[in-house]
């Protein structure tokens, strides 16, 4: 590889870094907006979603019964990890 410095066309760090920092304030701004319109996006889908689950929410479909598959409120693979490591410790 062959590089070649030309000190004719070089530029001041002061000009370096004023070029540098008009980049950063574009680069912000554009994800400013990104951002703006991502959170104007995401409260729209909120408002759109609410309607479906009723006045009260999910409430309304009441408490998970005994013996119900979520009523271990997902301990349960857990449960049977710990019961697979006491097995292998007695053996």
């Amino acid at each position: 590889m062959h590089v070649t410095v030309r000190e004719d066309i070089a530029r001041s760090f002061s000009e370096a870094e004023a070029e540098r920092e008009e980049r950063a304030a574009g680069w912000a701004a554009r994800f400013s907006d990104r951002a703006d319109r991502a959170a104007g996006a995401s409260k729209a889908a909120l408002v759109e979603a609410r309607p479906r689950d009723g006045p009260q929410g999910l409430a309304e479909f009441g408490p998970v019964p005994a013996g119900h598959d979520g009523d271990d409120d997902g301990l349960l693979p857990l449960k049977i990890n710990y019961d697979h490591y006491q097995q292998s410790v007695n053996q």
